[in-house]
């Protein structure tokens, strides 16, 4: 049994939308998805001045259009917790990474900038930060890439909050949960 908790959409309707949710699976472990469809801007900065743990020289920012959406206190629950990160972004959004590419896109940390325009939010500007695509191949992991462009990646993680951002490290999950997720995953 899953339980789904949606978070929202994360642009106005009637355009292409942005979605991110935490589904809830039994005997597994949460997950958080975060599909992109619309992004205002993608652009390599260096990852040192992100504060990103790792060995990743350079960073692919993106940043999507300002929302209503109250993203940190839908995240809070999940802070320290480790957790599936489902992350997917259409073929747009990989032609527009292929065009400021200093080197390979997936062996860059990335960070997502979510702004919110709903004043009664905690915090209305979010820095959510990844390791690089790369990461999420490893181990109990999964990336892939459609011959469109489409990417859809699946990683074990801890989120932290540093700063005003929020970090997703990845580490090594319980097999026989891991495993529950994806007898889960591919059911569906």
């Amino acid at each position: 049994m899953k339980w789904w908790i949606y978070i929202g959409c994360l642009l106005p309707l009637f355009s292409q939308a942005n979605q991110l949710a935490i589904e809830v699976i039994d005997a597994a472990y949460p997950k958080l998805t975060l599909r992109l469809e619309q992004v205002n801007n993608v652009e390599m900065i260096e990852a040192s001045s992100l504060l990103l743990a790792g060995h990743q020289q350079t960073a692919v920012g993106m940043s999507l259009p300002s929302n209503k959406a109250c993203v940190a206190e839908q995240l809070a629950p999940l802070r320290g917790r480790l957790q599936v990160v489902e992350l997917a972004w259409s073929s747009s959004i990989q032609q527009q990474l292929e065009k400021v590419k200093a080197q390979t896109w997936s062996d860059s940390a990335l960070y997502i900038d979510i702004i919110s325009t709903n004043e009664s939010c905690s915090k209305q500007s979010l820095r959510l930060m990844f390791p690089s695509l790369r990461h999420f191949s490893q181990g109990w992991g999964r990336l892939s890439l459609s011959s469109q462009g489409a990417m859809e990646a699946h990683g074990f993680v801890v989120m932290q909050q540093v700063g005003e951002g929020l970090i997703f490290t990845p580490v090594s999950p319980d097999n026989n949960r891991a495993q529950q997720y994806w007898l889960n995953y591919y059911q569906q």
